[in-house]
Protein backbone atom coordinates (compact mmCIF):
# COMPACT_ATOMS: atom_id res chain seq x y z
CA UNK A 1 0.00 0.00 0.00
CA UNK A 2 1.09 3.60 -0.27
CA UNK A 3 0.24 7.20 -1.03
CA UNK A 4 -1.36 8.04 -4.37
CA UNK A 5 0.85 10.57 -6.17
CA UNK A 6 -0.76 10.64 -9.61
CA UNK A 7 -4.09 9.69 -11.15
CA UNK A 8 -3.78 9.52 -14.93
CA UNK A 9 -6.06 8.51 -17.80
CA UNK A 10 -4.64 4.96 -17.95
CA UNK A 11 -2.83 4.42 -14.63
CA UNK A 12 -2.63 5.40 -10.98
CA UNK A 13 0.79 5.79 -9.40
CA UNK A 14 1.51 5.43 -5.73
CA UNK A 15 4.60 5.51 -3.56
CA UNK A 16 4.98 2.73 -0.99
CA UNK A 17 6.45 3.08 2.51
CA UNK A 18 9.85 1.91 1.22
CA UNK A 19 9.76 4.65 -1.48
CA UNK A 20 8.99 2.35 -4.42
CA UNK A 21 6.88 3.79 -7.23
CA UNK A 22 4.02 1.45 -8.17
CA UNK A 23 1.95 1.90 -11.33
CA UNK A 24 -1.51 0.32 -11.37
CA UNK A 25 -3.60 0.13 -14.57
CA UNK A 26 -6.99 1.79 -14.11
CA UNK A 27 -8.85 -1.34 -15.25
CA UNK A 28 -7.64 -3.07 -12.03
CA UNK A 29 -9.86 -0.67 -10.07
CA UNK A 30 -12.86 -1.91 -12.08
CA UNK A 31 -12.12 -5.65 -11.85
CA UNK A 32 -10.35 -6.12 -8.49
CA UNK A 33 -11.30 -5.17 -4.92
CA UNK A 34 -9.85 -1.86 -3.74
CA UNK A 35 -9.70 -0.53 -0.20
CA UNK A 36 -8.69 2.77 1.32
CA UNK A 37 -7.35 3.08 4.85
CA UNK A 38 -8.31 6.73 5.17
CA UNK A 39 -10.76 7.57 2.33
CA UNK A 40 -8.63 10.51 1.23
CA UNK A 41 -8.15 12.05 4.67
CA UNK A 42 -4.64 12.81 5.94
CA UNK A 43 -5.05 10.85 9.18
CA UNK A 44 -5.19 7.05 9.31
CA UNK A 45 -5.60 4.37 11.97
CA UNK A 46 -2.35 2.58 12.88
CA UNK A 47 -2.03 -0.60 14.97
CA UNK A 48 1.08 -1.35 17.01
CA UNK A 49 1.41 -4.62 18.96
CA UNK A 50 3.34 -5.07 22.20
CA UNK A 51 3.73 -8.34 24.10
CA UNK A 52 4.29 -8.82 27.82
CA UNK A 53 4.50 -11.86 30.04
CA UNK A 54 1.23 -13.35 31.24
CA UNK A 55 2.35 -12.76 34.84
CA UNK A 56 3.00 -9.02 34.46
CA UNK A 57 0.99 -6.04 35.76
CA UNK A 58 -1.46 -5.64 32.86
CA UNK A 59 -3.19 -2.57 34.29
CA UNK A 60 0.13 -0.73 34.47
CA UNK A 61 1.26 -1.98 31.05
CA UNK A 62 -2.01 -0.84 29.44
CA UNK A 63 -1.75 2.57 31.12
CA UNK A 64 1.85 3.03 29.92
CA UNK A 65 0.90 2.17 26.33
CA UNK A 66 -2.04 4.60 26.46
CA UNK A 67 0.21 7.37 27.78
CA UNK A 68 2.74 6.76 25.01
CA UNK A 69 0.01 7.04 22.38
CA UNK A 70 -1.13 10.45 23.60
CA UNK A 71 2.45 11.68 24.12
CA UNK A 72 3.59 11.03 20.55
CA UNK A 73 3.92 14.17 18.45
CA UNK A 74 2.72 12.15 15.43
CA UNK A 75 -0.60 11.10 16.98
CA UNK A 76 -3.81 12.74 15.80
CA UNK A 77 -5.45 13.44 19.15
CA UNK A 78 -8.79 14.64 17.72
CA UNK A 79 -9.67 10.97 17.21
CA UNK A 80 -9.67 8.41 20.04
CA UNK A 81 -6.86 5.97 20.71
CA UNK A 82 -7.42 2.63 22.42
CA UNK A 83 -5.41 -0.27 23.83
CA UNK A 84 -6.93 -3.74 23.37
CA UNK A 85 -5.61 -6.48 25.68
CA UNK A 86 -5.84 -10.15 24.71
CA UNK A 87 -4.10 -13.43 25.53
CA UNK A 88 -1.96 -14.99 22.77
CA UNK A 89 0.46 -17.86 22.37
CA UNK A 90 3.84 -16.99 20.82
CA UNK A 91 5.46 -20.26 19.85
CA UNK A 92 5.07 -22.24 23.06
CA UNK A 93 4.87 -19.23 25.39
CA UNK A 94 1.69 -17.71 26.81
CA UNK A 95 1.71 -13.93 26.49
CA UNK A 96 -0.52 -10.90 26.66
CA UNK A 97 -0.83 -8.77 23.54
CA UNK A 98 -1.44 -5.06 23.99
CA UNK A 99 -2.69 -3.80 20.62
CA UNK A 100 -2.42 -0.03 20.42
CA UNK A 101 -4.79 1.65 17.98
CA UNK A 102 -4.02 5.30 17.28
CA UNK A 103 -4.55 7.73 14.43
CA UNK A 104 -1.46 9.24 12.80
CA UNK A 105 -1.56 12.94 11.79
CA UNK A 106 -0.53 12.21 8.21
CA UNK A 107 0.02 8.83 6.55
CA UNK A 108 3.58 9.81 5.68
CA UNK A 109 4.38 9.78 9.43
CA UNK A 110 3.10 6.22 10.01
CA UNK A 111 6.53 4.66 10.62
CA UNK A 112 7.70 7.69 12.63
CA UNK A 113 4.67 7.25 14.92
CA UNK A 114 5.34 3.53 15.27
CA UNK A 115 9.01 4.17 16.12
CA UNK A 116 8.23 6.98 18.57
CA UNK A 117 5.61 4.98 20.47
CA UNK A 118 7.76 1.81 20.50
CA UNK A 119 10.79 3.67 21.89
CA UNK A 120 8.63 5.20 24.63
CA UNK A 121 7.13 1.81 25.54
CA UNK A 122 10.47 0.00 25.63
CA UNK A 123 11.82 2.66 28.01
CA UNK A 124 8.67 2.71 30.17
CA UNK A 125 8.51 -1.10 30.43
CA UNK A 126 12.19 -1.16 31.46
CA UNK A 127 11.63 1.56 34.11
CA UNK A 128 8.65 -0.31 35.57
CA UNK A 129 10.20 -3.77 35.15
CA UNK A 130 7.43 -5.06 32.90
CA UNK A 131 8.95 -8.15 31.33
CA UNK A 132 8.47 -9.76 27.92
CA UNK A 133 6.82 -13.16 27.51
CA UNK A 134 8.75 -16.08 29.01
CA UNK A 135 8.11 -19.75 29.62
CA UNK A 136 6.57 -20.03 33.11
CA UNK A 137 7.07 -23.05 35.35
CA UNK A 138 4.65 -23.93 38.15
CA UNK A 139 4.80 -26.48 40.93
CA UNK A 140 1.96 -28.92 41.71
CA UNK A 141 0.15 -26.25 43.78
CA UNK A 142 0.11 -23.77 40.89
CA UNK A 143 2.73 -21.50 42.46
CA UNK A 144 5.66 -20.30 40.36
CA UNK A 145 8.42 -22.92 40.53
CA UNK A 146 12.04 -21.95 41.04
CA UNK A 147 14.09 -22.87 38.02
CA UNK A 148 17.87 -22.87 38.23
CA UNK A 149 19.44 -20.96 35.36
Amino acid sequence: YGEVVEIGLRTVRLVTLDDSLVTIPNNKFLTDPVSSGNAGALDMLVQIDFHVGADQDLTLAKRLVGEALTASRFAYLSKPSVVVVSPVVLGSVAAIRLRAKVYVLDVKYEKALETDVTEQIVAAFARHRILPPALLHRDANGSPAKVDA
